[in-house]
């Protein structure tokens, strides 16, 4: 099984926010106001074409202060459904997003602020 956290692009005229709260939703049936939504960094992607690593786009990564959890049901992409919800403590975060450098840099950062999150 593969995990990520929840994340997509933002659709129509949606802001950056309601995208975030949509797909929070979407993916991992979390509730969340847009109050609650503290900006954490800008992440540039890269994506393989051949041999080659290629700019793909920056993302934005958000903390999440407040939230409601309700059950989850369907992941409404069919491309690319998400069958499966579950929250991990941080302590365990590295063995399940392997994402390398900035797995590291996540739980570094979210260690300084765990204390400041409700």
């Amino acid at each position: 099984m593969i995990w990520s956290i929840p994340g997509g692009h933002i659709e129509g005229d949606e802001s950056t926010i309601e995208g975030l709260i949509r797909e929070l939703y979407e993916e991992a049936a979390v509730i969340v106001k847009k109050e609650d939504c503290k900006p954490f960094f800008i992440q540039k992607t890269y994506k393989k074409i051949d041999t080659n690593w290629v700019f793909d786009e920056y993302q934005a990564r958000y903390i999440i202060r407040k939230f409601k959890i309700e059950k989850f049901i369907q992941d409404p992409d069919q491309e690319n459904p998400i069958v499966h919800q579950k929250f991990f403590s941080l302590s365990s975060l590295k063995e399940h997003l392997k994402w390398g450098s900035t797995t590291d840099f996540l739980i570094k950062n979210l260690e300084n602020i765990s204390d400041q999150i409700i």
